[in-house]
């Protein structure tokens, strides 16, 4: 299993080739299928770009060092759900779109501002700037 730390997230984020803000660690769920049902729950990285990208890098399986990398224009983006689980500082962010090669997705990101400990020391103030970012395309969609 890949070790989650910054030196592993700015390594899997740079893959992108883009300048991007907020990195956080995240649980990733991508829905595919006839009848859209959840694929197992991924671990990862996102960020938002300074080209207005949600950038998503996460790992194939738990034992995989294969980075799936998913750039989501927010122009491509149909809705955007953020909602706030009850009793613990944790999001869940819903979004349905067309990616930059025109296949249509649907992907849930889940950020917790407490994850990583000292390995991801930033966490805290950039899922809050990650999820600010996304309520406010959530809006403008």
């Amino acid at each position: 299993m890949p070790k989650f730390n910054a030196e592993n997230m700015i390594a899997a984020l740079s893959g992108f080739y883009k300048k991007y803000k907020f990195p956080v660690y995240v649980k990733v769920s991508v829905q595919g299928g006839f009848f859209g049902s959840e694929t197992v729950m991924r671990y990862g990285y996102a960020a938002i770009s300074d080209d207005h990208f949600l950038l998503v890098a996460d790992y194939e399986t738990e034992d995989s060092e294969n980075v799936l990398y998913h750039r989501l224009p927010v122009t491509g983006m149909r809705s955007i759900s953020v909602k706030k689980a009850d009793k613990v500082n944790m999001y869940a962010v819903n979004i349905k779109g067309i990616t930059a090669e025109s296949k249509k997705y649907r992907i849930k990101v889940f950020v917790t501002a407490s994850e990583g400990g000292s390995s991801l020391p930033d966490q805290k103030e950039n899922s809050a700037g990650f999820i600010e970012k996304l309520s406010k395309w959530s809006k403008e969609i």
